[in-house]
């Protein structure tokens, strides 16, 4: 294992530590190609975001009180009866969690919404489940993209 100084998402130096793993030759394929066909130059790089994401989403998922910002993207069927006035109605509900919202009409019957969050993980995933559980709502997902540290 080797040492070095890299400048971190956040501006300062921070340690590098030089690591080697074992991995199946397919899943290093598979990684290699994922990675450059996203824009990755390096290796390290991706895997450097993947290990984020890993730890991010492990943060969340075990922490019922972390803070978190994301968005739940949700598409449903506008014409279902009452549909959208419950939509709205848990989206007034819920208060402070909302920070802002978009809508988009994707054909004659269905519609994309995403939904700028905030709030403890227990909450988000609270509005998250009421949302998708409606009738007429075809997809939703809460994708988390900061922790704040707590």
């Amino acid at each position: 294992m080797s040492t070095s100084e890299e400048v971190s998402e956040s501006g300062e130096e921070e340690k590098v530590v030089r690591i080697s793993m074992s991995l199946p030759e397919g899943l290093l394929t598979s990684f290699d190609n994922t990675a450059r066909r996203k824009g990755y130059f390096k290796r390290s790089e991706a895997i450097r975001d993947a290990l984020r994401n890993f730890i991010l989403e492990s943060k969340w998922s075990t922490n019922e009180n972390a803070i978190l910002t994301g968005t739940i993207s949700m598409v449903y069927d506008h014409e279902v009866r009452s549909l959208v006035d419950k939509l709205t109605d848990i989206q007034h509900d819920s208060g402070v969690l909302i920070k802002a919202s978009l809508h988009l009409h994707l054909d004659e019957h269905n519609c994309l919404e995403i939904i700028a969050i905030e709030g403890k993980a227990k909450e988000l995933k609270s509005l998250s489940e009421s949302m998708i559980s409606k009738k007429g709502v075809k997809t939703l997902k809460l994708t988390v993209l900061h922790t704040a540290s707590t």
